[in-house]
Order: C-alpha cells, then structure tokens, then sequence
C-alpha cells in the first residue's frame, strides 16, 4: 500500500505546532514538532509505509519509530493520508 497527502488536507505552521484542515471532513488537526517533520519527508509523493519510515530514519535520525508508527496510522483513520 502506498500512501500521500491528501489533497484535500491545507496546512498552515505556527511557531511551535502545525494546524492542518481536511475540507473534506471539515475537521481541524494540530500536529507537533514530530508529525511536522513526518509530513515535509512525505511532501506531495505518494512512497510506501515502509519508504517513508526510512526516509524520516535518513532525514530525522533519532526520532521514536513507535511515535512514527502511531502517527501514520492516526493520519490514515483521519484522512490526512490516504492510499493511493
């Protein structure tokens, strides 16, 4: 399975946290520091579950492989990530 940011998703970075607004379920998302990071690595390409972790490893070494695992998944349920 491979997954990308939705295009329906609009993010807007703030000094400590991101904000980002799904306009398809109309629904507002903060983000830290770490989901930031997750979401630069993963930009506009669609990359497996898998490519994507080894690109954050390579990016953002030092980084909670758990915390990773768990913000994929979390994004994918909100439909801030879909499969593509």
């Amino acid at each position: 399975m491979k997954i990308k940011l939705s295009s329906k998703c609009f993010i807007e970075q703030f000094e400590d946290e991101s904000i980002i607004l799904n306009i398809e379920t109309n629904k507002y998302h903060s983000i830290n520091d770490c989901g930031a990071k997750i979401i630069d690595v993963l930009g506009s390409e669609s990359m497996s579950f898998d490519e994507l972790k080894t690109k954050i490893d390579k990016f953002y070494s030092g980084l909670n492989s758990q915390e990773i695992d768990t913000f994929i998944k979390n994004m994918l349920d909100r439909k801030i990530f879909i499969e593509s």
